[in-house]
């Protein structure tokens, strides 16, 4: 993907990723209205967000830590 491509899809990523879960989906509604491609990639990017979670700091990271 070209780097302006992607610079808009990190200041879209970055606006929705600041606001409330429940105003995300509007605010992609807004923001990528006439992107679907655009809001895929934001939706995406989010997702993987959501799945990493906080696993750095899991015992699971680390089992020998204490």
């Amino acid at each position: 993907m070209v780097s302006e491509r992607w610079k808009q899809i990190e200041q879209v990523y970055y606006s929705v990723v600041a606001s409330s879960v429940s105003d995300r989906g509007a605010l992609l509604d807004e923001l990528c209205s006439n992107d679907p491609d655009m809001r895929r990639e934001v939706e995406s990017l989010l997702h993987a967000r959501d799945d990493a979670g906080n696993f750095l700091s899991s015992r699971n990271c680390f089992p020998n830590r204490t």
